[in-house]
């Protein structure tokens, strides 16, 4: 006798909702080990005329993009998604 029990079907994670798990796991990191860091690179001078993003953010991406040694930010969002890129920064 076989009983089939009907599963509720599994949701599928995007690609922007994976990343920004990694974003948030990224930011805790640094909120406890360099609680002051994104505090003193808001502070730096920002001579741009068009600001969308805020210092920190550009200059975490950039120390970010050396860390995963990619080549520019396209690249990391297609490293990302890859197997071995998420067993690496997981670990």
């Amino acid at each position: 006798m076989h009983i089939f029990i009907q599963r509720e079907p599994k949701q599928k994670i995007t690609a922007a909702e994976k990343g920004k798990v990694i974003i948030s796991g990224i930011r805790r990191v640094i909120k406890s080990r360099f609680p002051e860091l994104l505090d003193k690179l808001n502070s730096l001078t920002d001579n741009r005329k068009r600001r969308e993003y805020s210092m920190a953010e550009i200059l975490t991406g950039g120390l970010f993009m050396f860390i995963f040694k990619e080549a520019s930010r396209n690249s990391y969002n297609n490293d990302r998604k890859e197997k071995c890129f998420r067993k690496n920064f997981y670990r």
